[in-house]
């Protein structure tokens, strides 16, 4: 049986299709896949090479600042920290003019490497009294971090203001 021109058309497009069809399945869409996997794989390591570059540029200020900390008072004893922190409170209240009224220190117990010293003060003064003491500890050379501050008034007029302060200090623990 002899095919007429046009059936010998419509076979060859079919078998065309059919291998067509067989070719994208197999082997057209796998490389797609894998190349648009290859392209993310490529982003994600990118971004982490950006990161660990970004890293390895702070790691000397980070030296630096921590070789400062060691220098300013980060202590292997507790109570040197303590007494460290006491001392830089007592002077950098009577720069500022805050009267301190109370200071009380909670150590408390962590996992890690560095201990950690909670110390919970409360004092009064005035306004510009009070900013100069919150600078001073912002800035200090000292290890120490602000956890959370209240501020509030005697009066009206905020001439006279009170402030509780929770902050805390680190040691290395041996």
């Amino acid at each position: 049986m002899a095919l007429t021109r046009r059936e010998q058309k419509i076979m060859y497009l079919t078998v065309a299709s059919v291998m067509f069809l067989i070719f994208n399945t197999y082997v057209l869409e796998p490389i797609l896949d894998m190349r648009s996997e290859t392209d993310q794989m490529h982003q994600t390591l990118h971004t982490q090479v950006d990161r660990s570059l970004t890293t390895l540029k702070r790691k000397k200020q980070m030296q630096k600042r921590w070789a400062q900390m060691q220098q300013a008072g980060l202590s292997s004893d507790v109570q040197k920290a303590e007494a460290m922190v006491y001392r830089y409170l007592e002077e950098s209240s009577q720069r500022s003019g805050l009267q301190l009224g109370s200071v009380q220190p909670d150590r408390l117990i962590t996992e890690s490497e560095l201990g950690e010293i909670d110390f919970v003060l409360s004092g009064t003064g005035s306004m510009r009294s009070v900013t100069e003491f919150l600078w001073d500890l912002e800035t200090a050379a000292i290890p120490l971090k602000i956890k959370s501050h209240q501020l509030g008034s005697k009066n009206e007029m905020a001439k006279a203001m009170t402030i509780q302060i929770e902050l805390s200090t680190v040691y290395v623990k041996e």
